[in-house]
């Protein structure tokens, strides 16, 4: 969807590597839980506005395991929602 490096679901992308950052598509409520957190922040590929349910993670390469709980809750995502529309 992006021209980068993702991993997909059947048709639905989960998270892809976009720069030095990864977006990542989660439950609109988790999304909302963690940029309140300052955990993630919105993703915006080419300067697009906000998506529903994408966020972006940052981390140095000695904190990548952080970022596991969450790609695991987006492919968990993509696994629900497979069947349906996607994007």
């Amino acid at each position: 969807m992006f021209g980068c490096p993702a991993v997909f679901i059947g048709q639905r992308m989960a998270f892809c590597v976009f720069g030095s950052a990864v977006g990542a598509k989660v439950p609109q409520a988790d999304a909302e839980r963690l940029m309140a957190s300052g955990t993630a922040t919105a993703f915006r590929p080419f300067g697009r506005p906000p998506m529903r349910e994408w966020i972006e993670l940052r981390a140095k390469s000695g904190e990548l395991d952080r970022l596991r709980p969450i790609l695991s809750l987006a492919i968990d995502h993509a696994r629900r929602n497979a069947s349906g529309p996607t994007a």
